[in-house]
């Protein structure tokens, strides 16, 4: 039986729907379970499908180029000297040996990690020999100082407050539909205490102010199961209150999975006091005559009251978004995403100074400048030298200046993680991380992962962290600590600004 893993789309295929299969042996797993499990695999062979003639990359962007032929093709692997992953096509009447697994497991196609299209991966374990055989050397784990915090669930987003300990985060399994209860639990980075502060049906990422005494995290409201509403919770760092202070929005089903962005429209002042977001424009009875419609506003909501105090929009930008304060908290970087995309600061008067237009060539490099379907990563944030985009999609991870319209780039492109891996920027010490992954087995399997740190100062790029693959993670606010979480433990590491 061929066990289908993996269908790249979009920047991976040039929009080619292409799907790779490992050769596996299922067998009946007994018992009362009707799920077969992996009994053996021919992991030195790939069974590729296309609906076209296509080139992809079916290692990951550090890997060689293949192309395929519309239906099906099969390529044998082996190790060349200039090459990890050669791939030799081969008649589809080829005999191949399947390999007994000592433990027979879950196949890999019922492994879904997350929902980009670098998501399904195969076990390690397929890939030891060949790993092996072509010596290849992975990389040593260098996490810090591991916390031994007991826990079921996998961390799903950290922050640090302004005062750098404790580290708080999100413990629990993340979900595409209706979510567990999840708890909000803060870890004492002197003496390793874990503490629960609060069960819910909590979610991704939490957001910390740089000053003041609050987190903003996401949860869903537990009242109803057909409609799913998103609140914004607040959680007081000096008390156990959490209230809520605002309602997301209605919608049929959001992700709950592990996000590790910001949430464009919810975003937390610098002391902690205020949230902007976006109050969407909804016309129950339009005008049949009506030539345009009504435009997006921003709400500036007080954290202690819930109040909201509407900002105008003074743009022709039907769909005004709130990306990121400025270090001062008196106005806004502001993205407006149509027929002219432009970044803009907005006062909390409602006055709007656009920012220079983006050069043609660098119109690729930015969110603005791209189909607004590729898939990326982007972060919004504002420090000393100014508006930066943190950018990461199979292109690379870039940081761009939007008031000096610099490029710089941190992660390049063959050596970029799956979109979902974190990223993270450093208003205060104005640094920024990101992951950068070289990976040897199909699907990106047997990966030597470095977490990399530049200085948007200096320009320097040096590593902080190393590991089997980009893990959650989180840097204080001063610089000097960096918490991880793996499947099996909570590490901090203390980082030398």
């Amino acid at each position: 039986m061929l066990g289908f893993w993996n269908t790249l789309q979009d920047a991976y295929s040039g929009g080619t729907n292409v799907a790779f299969g490992l050769i596996e042996l299922l067998t009946d797993s007994g018992g009362d379970s009707s799920t077969p499990l992996l009994s053996a695999v021919a992991s030195n062979y790939l069974l590729v499908v296309s609906a076209e003639d296509a080139s992809v990359l079916p290692f990951g962007p550090g890997g060689p180029s293949l192309d395929v032929k519309q239906g099906f093709q099969l390529f044998r692997r082996t190790c060349d000297a200039d090459e990890v992953n050669h791939l030799e096509l081969v008649p589809l009447d080829t005999v191949v040996d399947l390999v007994p697994l000592a433990t027979p497991r879950p196949t890999t196609r019922d492994i879904l990690a997350d929902f980009t299209p670098r998501s399904v991966r195969p076990a390690s374990e397929d890939y030891d020999d060949f790993v092996a055989t072509c010596g290849i050397t992975l990389a040593t784990a260098q996490l810090g100082q591991p916390a031994q915090v007991e826990r079921d669930e996998p961390v799903m987003s950290f922050a640090w407050p302004p005062a750098g300990n404790p580290v708080y985060f999100i413990s629990g399994e993340p979900t595409l539909g209706y979510p567990q209860d999840n708890r909000i639990m803060s870890l004492d980075s002197v003496s390793f205490q874990p503490t629960v502060v609060s069960e819910g049906l909590y979610i991704g990422p939490v957001q910390v102010a740089t000053g003041g005494n609050s987190l903003l995290v996401y949860s869903y409201r537990p009242d109803t199961m057909k409609t799913i509403f998103m609140m914004t919770t607040r959680i007081s760092l000096a008390s156990s209150q959490l209230p809520v202070i605002a309602t997301w929005g209605e919608t049929a089903l959001a992700y709950a999975g592990p996000v590790f962005t910001q949430w464009p429209d919810r975003i937390l002042s610098p002391d902690g006091s205020t949230v902007a977001t976006t109050v969407f424009s909804v016309d129950d009875n339009p005008s049949p005559n009506a030539t345009e419609a009504a435009a997006d506003t921003i709400d500036l909501l007080d954290v202690a009251t819930a109040t909201p105090r509407p900002l105008s929009n003074p743009t022709d930008c039907p769909s005004l978004t709130p990306l990121a304060w400025a270090p001062t908290g008196d106005k806004l970087l502001v993205g407006c995403e149509g027929q002219s995309n432009f970044w803009a600061a907005m006062g909390l008067d409602g006055v709007v100074s656009p920012f220079p237009d983006i050069p043609a060539d660098l119109s690729q490099s930015v969110s603005l400048g791209q189909d607004c379907y590729a898939p990326a990563a982007v972060t919004n944030f504002w420090s000393a030298s100014g508006p930066h985009e943190l950018m990461q999609n199979d292109g690379g991870v870039r940081v761009y200046n939007i008031a000096t319209q610099q490029l710089t780039v941190l992660v390049e492109a063959n050596r970029v993680a799956p979109q979902t891996a974190p990223t993270q920027a450093v208003v205060g010490t104005e640094q920024v991380f990101a992951w950068a992954e070289q990976c040897f087995g199909l699907g990106e399997t047997m990966c030597n992962a470095e977490l990399r740190r530049l200085s948007i100062k200096s320009g320097v790029v040096d590593v902080v962290a190393t590991a089997p693959r980009p893990l959650v993670f989180a840097v204080s606010p001063d610089g000097t600590q960096l918490a991880l979480a793996d499947d099996n433990n909570i590490y901090l590491k203390a980082l030398t600004p």
